[in-house]
Parts: C-alpha cells; sequence; structure tokens
C-alpha cells in the first residue's frame, strides 16, 4: 500500500493515498460542531454533524458509515455507544472527553492524551487507524460485534472466540458458571451461530418431577400411563435439527441419565409406550452451576465425560468487575434510556462481590432507577448503596 504524509496550510500532516483518495464517511455528534471543525476540511473525509441522535442512527441505517465522532460526556456517550452495539455498527468511535480521544474499533481501544485546545486535531491518527485496522479472523457468520454477550475484558472475549469457534461443531458443549452469569445466553447464541435448520429448545431440568422428566424430553403415546389420554412430542422431537438445552444438568435422575447417554452417542431414543425407534440430530447443549466433576455417584462419568466434549466456563462477576460499567450502560440504555450515572456510582459497583453475579447488577440497577426516578441521574454513595442492597445483603446471609 503506497501512502504518503502532507502538510495542509495550518501544518497539520495528513495521511493521502498516492493515486486515489479514498472518501471516508464520519459523523460527529454535539452540542458544539467546533470541535470538529480541523476536520472538515479535509477532502479525506466526509461529515454530517447534528445534535439529535435520533438523525445519527437514521444516518446509519441509511447509508454506510466509516466513524461517529463523539464530542460529550461519557456518562451521556456511553449508553448511544451501547445501542451503536446492538444495531452492529462496526465503524469507528471516537471519543472526546477532557482532553482524552478513546479510539475504538471492535474490541480495540487507542486511547490519545491530547493537550491542544482543539482536541480534535487528529486527522492523520485517526485517518491511519480507520485505513490500517483489520477485523479479527473469525468467521464471517459470527463476529465479536454481533454476539450479544456484553463484556470486552479478556475472560469475556476469550467466551466470544469459543462461541464462534464451537458455533458450527455439532459436538455437545458443556457450559459452566454460577447462577446469574450468562449460560442461556452463551446457550442461545451457540445455536444462533449454527448451521442448525432446527429450534432452540430449553428444559430446565431442575423444575420437572423426576417422573414427569422422560415424558418431557423423550415425548409419549397415548395410553402408557395414567393421563396419557393423547400422543405428545417430547422436546427432542421438537428440537428436530436444531438444539436442546439442558438448564442445570446435573439435577437429571439418574434413571434417565443412561438413556440421554444413548441419545448423544446414537442419536436414537424411544417414546415412553412405543417400540419404534426414532431418530434425532439435536446438538446437546448442557449447562450447570454445580460441580458435577466431583459429584460421584450421583452423575454418570460416562454422561459426563460425552456432555464435556466442548467446555465453556463462564467467570463470576466479581472476576471480570471492569465489565461492570459497559453492563450497567447496556442496562440502562435497553430499560431506562433517558437515566444518566456518575462515575463515582460505577467505581461503589465495581467494588462489590455481588454474589448473584449479573442478574443481581441488573435487579439493583432497576432498584436504583426507582430510587432515582425524578432526577434521572443515578447517583448512589455508600449509603445510599447499603440502604438500597439491604435485601440481598438479608437474603445472602440467611
Amino acid at each position: 500500500m503506497l501512502f504518503q504524509l502532507v502538510k495542509n496550510n495550518n501544518s497539520i500532516p495528513i495521511l493521502y493515498y498516492i493515486g486515489v483518495m479514498p472518501m471516508l464517511s464520519l459523523i460527529s455528534y454535539g452540542r458544539s460542531p467546533h470541535a470538529f471543525e480541523h476536520l472538515y476540511a479535509e477532502q479525506s473525509f466526509s461529515f454530517y454533524h447534528t445534535n439529535k441522535w435520533e438523525l445519527v442512527i437514521r444516518y446509519c441505517k441509511r447509508t454506510k458509515v466509516d466513524g461517529i465522532l463523539f464530542n460529550d460526556h461519557t456518562t451521556i456517550v456511553q449508553p448511544m455507544i451501547s445501542q451503536l452495539k446492538q444495531m452492529n455498527f462496526t465503524g469507528l468511535i471516537v471519543q472526546n472527553h477532557k482532553n482524552t480521544v478513546t479510539l475504538c474499533y471492535y474490541n480495540q481501544k487507542k486511547t490519545i492524551i491530547h493537550k491542544e485546545s482543539k482536541t480534535f486535531r487528529l486527522a492523520n491518527q485517526i485517518f491511519v487507524f480507520l485505513l490500517n485496522y483489520q477485523t479479527p479472523n473469525l468467521p464471517s457468520e459470527c463476529s465479536f460485534s454481533k454476539i450479544p454477550f456484553i463484556g470486552s475484558s479478556e475472560s469475556i472475549l476469550d467466551i466470544k472466540s469459543k462461541i464462534c469457534s464451537y458455533a458450527k461443531s455439532k459436538e455437545p458443549v458443556l457450559i459452566l458458571g454460577e447462577t446469574g452469569t450468562g449460560k442461556n445466553i452463551v446457550a442461545k447464541c451457540l445455536h444462533e451461530f449454527s448451521d442448525n435448520t432446527g429450534d432452540f429448545m430449553n428444559i430446565n431440568c431442575s423444575a420437572i418431577n423426576e417422573n414427569l422428566f422422560e415424558s418431557e424430553l423423550f415425548g409419549f403415546k397415548r395410553g402408557s400411563f395414567t393421563g396419557a389420554f393423547k400422543d405428545r412430542a417430547g422436546l427432542l422431537e421438537h428440537a428436530k435439527d436444531g438444539t436442546l438445552f439442558l438448564d442445570e444438568v446435573g439435577e437429571i435422575p439418574m434413571t434417565s441419565q443412561s438413556k440421554l447417554l444413548k441419545v448423544i452417542e446414537e442419536k436414537e431414543y424411544y417414546q415412553i409406550g412405543s417400540y419404534q425407534q426414532k431418530k434425532t440430530n439435536a446438538r446437546i447443549i448442557s449447562a450447570t452451576n454445580k460441580n458435577i466433576f466431583s459429584e460421584v455417584g450421583t452423575f454418570r462419568k460416562d454422561l459426563l465425560y460425552r456432555i464435556n466434549t466442548l467446555v465453556i466456563c463462564i467467570p463470576p462477576l466479581r472476576e471480570h468487575v471492569e465489565d461492570i460499567p459497559e453492563l450497567v450502560y447496556s442496562y440502562l440504555s435497553s430499560n431506562y434510556p433517558e437515566f444518566t450515572i456518575t462515575e463515582e456510582s460505577l467505581e461503589i459497583m465495581k467494588a462489590q462481590s455481588w454474589p448473584g453475579n449479573v442478574r443481581e447488577l441488573f435487579s439493583f440497577l432497576a432498584r436504583c432507577a426507582i430510587f432515582f426516578q425524578k432526577s434521572k441521574n443515578i447517583s448512589v454513595n455508600s449509603q445510599i448503596f447499603d440502604t438500597l442492597y439491604m435485601q440481598y445483603n438479608t437474603f445472602h446471609t440467611m
């Protein structure tokens, strides 16, 4: 790739291709367009400026946008960035706040501390970043930006990478993690990005009576037991060429585990009360919050060896607290878009252990939204946190 650096009248270096000059489309958003005025004159960019967020969304949906430049406070911008991610926006995001410019593309970030009064005298750096960035080497059908599992820490990126790697496989997957960490979301992602043409069927193994588990899973024929007034298809038949998700797989009755093993190994099963063998191509995905590897006598080892062909371990929230701001902004933008939150509140939340993980964090945010419904600004100090968290503290100490 041939290019050269030249200077304009203001002695600011700008990158130009020798021969062909690509035109990059950027949107600037903020209360004042003056922060971006230096870029307006550059021939390498086409600009559209607005202070109305709905116009930004409409523009992104109507045409290809290479980047969006924000010039506003962090707590205002973050919910908007979360909305862009939900739209699968893959352009450059530039955030300008307090002389700190952050360039974000997918999950890569580059922060520039710029001391000049006009922070956005950075045309060359933005241009080079756009031209030289390469998309991560992922399957075309599955990319980090499309996976609705929130977070950009190293552990969460590893989970997203495994989702992309495992999605096309037909092998069983075991998802491990504490309650509230998002095991169900991972299972749905594996199904969504797979080549399966069938449905996603979910069975909570801990919520079904032991005597009813096999009838739910395999189905039954009319007259096979008291109350069986007509034939009924099981979840395996409904899943067909799709995915069967066994949530809390450690709760499967011992009497049913051998039959499930046959399904995984031979892709065959019998309905209750039938001698006709049925076949299934459903992929088995399991999840548990228990350490089933140590539960000798309650879970068959041969079944365990089959369901854990591929394993995804989701860490508890206390082990990746750096993702809490992104989780908070995503939740607020989806459920309370009119709310903002202070940096102090985020720091207090990052200091907590959250035994209920993401589910508990979201419940706490819902309580905050009610507490601060008049000001529409979540401002939590230590005293307010203790007040709003008291119910959870009481529950966890019972």
